[in-house]
C-alpha cells in the first residue's frame, strides 16, 4: 500500500493519471489493498491485469492453456472486486521468443485491447503491435541523460513512451526519479495517458499500421 500510495503522490502532485497492472492472485486475501486501489480508481486512475502469479514458472515460456487458466482467474476477480476496464494485460516477464509470441499474442489478441512486453524504449506508433507494446524500465540508478535521450526522440517522432515503474522495490524506485521524469516529460508539451485513454485515441490505428506479424 505503501509503493502504491507513492506513485499516486507523486502523480497527484503532477495533475496526471496512472495506470497499476495489478497481480492479481496478491488482491484475494488484501481488501486493504483492494479498497486502496479501487479508491484510486475513483479519482481516475486505471487498474489492468499483470496475470494471476508472476510465476516464472507460468510466464517465463508462456502455454496458451496454462495462461488462459491464469488470465480466467485474473479476469474474474478484478470483475468481482469492482475494478473496470481492466482489459488489458502486462505481460509478466515479456521479451518473448519469437516463436512464444506468434504463439500466443493471437489469443491475447481475442481478450484484451492492448498488450505490453516488458522491456524497450517507445513505441513508433507507425509500426507497432497493439498486443505486445514496448515499456520502457525506468530505475533510479539509470544515467538521466540517456533517460532524457529516449524520452525526447518519442516526443520529436510524435511516439508514446509506455513506463515500467517498480515502486515496490528500493532498488530501483525512488519517487523523486519519477517526478524528475514527469517533470521532464511536461516540459517538453507530452500529454499522459493512462492505458485506457491511449485505446480510446490510438486503437484505430490497429486496423492498418500495426505490424502484420510478431517477429
Amino acid at each position: 500500500i505503501e509503493a502504491v500510495t507513492s506513485v499516486k503522490d507523486v502523480a497527484d502532485r503532477f495533475g496526471v493519471k496512472i495506470t497499476y497492472a495489478a497481480t492479481v492472485s496478491r488482491l484475494e486475501k488484501n481488501r486493504q489493498l483492494v479498497e486502496t486501489l479501487l479508491q484510486f480508481q475513483e479519482d481516475g486512475h486505471q487498474i489492468v491485469d499483470h496475470g494471476w502469479t508472476h510465476s516464472f514458472e507460468v510466464w517465463g515460456q508462456p502455454k496458451w492453456g496454462i495462461v488462459k487458466t491464469e488470465l480466467d482467474k485474473s479476469s474474474h476477480l478484478l470483475d468481482s472486486l469492482g475494478f473496470r476496464n481492466h482489459d488489458y494485460l502486462v505481460y509478466p516477464f515479456g521479451k518473448y521468443t519469437t516463436e512464444t509470441r506468434n504463439r500466443i499474442i493471437p489469443h491475447v489478441a481475442e481478450r484484451y485491447k492492448m498488450a505490453f512486453d516488458a522491456r524497450g524504449h517507445y513505441c513508433d506508433l507507425s509500426n507497432f503491435n497493439m498486443h505486445y507494446i514496448p515499456r520502457f524500465a525506468i530505475r533510479w540508478h539509470n544515467n538521466m541523460w540517456a533517460v532524457k535521450y529516449w524520452i525526447k526522440r518519442a516526443s520529436k517522432s510524435d511516439n508514446w513512451v509506455v513506463f515500467l515503474n517498480h515502486s515496490g522495490k528500493s532498488r530501483d524506485y525512488k519517487p523523486k526519479h519519477l517526478s524528475d521524469i514527469i517533470s521532464y516529460c511536461q516540459k517538453l508539451g507530452m500529454q499522459n495517458l493512462t492505458v485506457e485513454d491511449a485505446y480510446q485515441k490510438f486503437g484505430s490505428l490497429k486496423a492498418d499500421k500495426q505490424e502484420k506479424n510478431y517477429t
